[in-house]
């Protein structure tokens, strides 16, 4: 009888040790092709260049304490011929920049489509080098790190058909390669909410039948200017852009401004109807309806869950003392004396309640919640 599958269901299990010294064990199972260590409290770094898996075809590591970064060998060496999908997501202590050079020889992750690295600690900017090292690449969502740099416009080379890099500090423009001659016919999804994107969506964009299967768009949380092209998607299709200046007419397409949570939708908002668009309103001045001892408190717990937890970092990433807490500070909502009421740390998947199928396979959801009772209020502290 040969071994083909280690799976561990989560209500079933609760298992600890070095993933280095587990990964090392599975690979000397010479016919392996599924190793799901999800959902675990195993620790340690990734092996590098000590092990290869040439059968292997998923491998999902996510929700562990897995420390150190990406190896750059496994992209090399023969190490995964045969890879198909990559999950490490939500692995808080995961650092380091996304290996460049995967890919590179030829040898492995030459068949890898789908790629999920959610929710962890990850740096530098978007490898240029995927375009030609990673072929098969469909599948990547990179959300929730601290990506930098510019998306790349070498990337129209490959046949996605989901891109998720929601909450990073990602620049630039949209390049004007994504979806133009051809490019991007299979891409369902484009979801770049919450970056520092600027400038107008590319222009190429007008031409009729340009990435004629993109059912979701969110770009919202971002700065970009001007018209919306109206050649792309289909009439099905839906447009997120709160919080940006687009202006002019509407496009053939259902376009909303949405809160944290799908069920706070609005259709037919977020674009102003005549070009230039008015700048944002500028956030109401600090009053005495905010409580400063409450204020206080809530600094100091942020400050305690950003030294670990990275969901919860992008969630109070907008506390800032100098603005009013009651009325600009993420999830916080208050009494009308201006005491805490209740703290939602929630980081909920964006999507159009349509479009929910689109991106099960990545369904990872932090969540964090506190109420505190009026009684309570003037003392946070003791509560949290």
């Amino acid at each position: 009888m040969q071994v083909v599958s280690i799976k561990f269901p989560n209500n079933a299990s609760l298992l600890e040790g070095n993933i280095g010294d587990i990964m090392y064990g599975a690979s000397l199972i010479p016919n392996l092709k599924v190793l799901y260590l999800a959902n675990q409290t195993f620790n340690g770094m990734l092996p590098n260049n000590t092990f290869a898996m040439p059968e292997l075809l998923e491998l999902d590591l996510s929700n562990n304490h897995i420390k150190g970064s990406l190896p750059a060998s496994w992209g090399n060496f023969l190490t995964f011929p045969k890879l198909t999908s990559m999950n490490v997501a939500f692995n808080n202590d995961l650092r380091g920049t996304l290996p460049a050079n995967w890919g590179g020889d030829g040898s492995s992750m030459q068949a890898l489509n789908t790629l999920n690295i959610n929710n962890c600690e990850i740096t530098g900017s978007l490898p240029a080098q995927w375009a030609r090292g990673l072929p098969a690449l469909k599948r990547i969502k990179v959300s929730s790190n601290a990506i930098t740099g510019t998306l790349p416009p070498e990337w129209s080379a490959l046949n996605l058909t989901s891109i998720n890099f929601d909450r990073n500090v990602l620049a630039g423009t949209i390049p004007a390669s994504w979806g133009s001659n051809g490019t991007f016919e299979a891409l369902t999804a484009l979801q770049v909410f919450s970056n520092s994107l600027t400038g107008t969506l590319p222009t190429t964009w007008e031409t009729p039948g340009t990435m004629p299967s993109l059912l979701l768009m969110d770009v919202a949380n971002n700065n970009f200017t001007g018209a919306v092209p109206k050649g792309w998607g289909s009439p099905q299709s839906v447009l997120i852009t709160e919080d940006n200046r687009f202006c002019g007419t509407m496009p053939p397409v259902h376009v909303f401004t949405c809160g944290e949570l799908r069920g706070s939708c609005v259709e037919g908002k977020g674009i102003a109807p005549v070009c230039p668009a008015p700048p944002p309103n500028s956030p109401a001045p600090n009053t005495a309806a905010s409580n400063p001892g409450d204020m206080a408190a809530l600094l100091k717990f942020k400050a305690a869950f950003d030294n670990f937890d990275t969901a919860v970092r992008r969630r109070t990433a907008r506390w800032d003392p100098g603005l009013p807490m009651c009325f600009s500070w993420q999830g916080v909502t208050c009494w009308p004396d201006g005491y805490v009421r209740t703290i939602d740390l929630s980081i909920p998947e964006r999507k159009s309640p349509a479009l929910v199928p689109l991106t099960a396979p990545f369904d990872n959801t932090s969540f964090a919640h506190a109420s505190v009772p009026h009684q309570l209020a003037g003392n946070v502290s003791s509560v949290l």
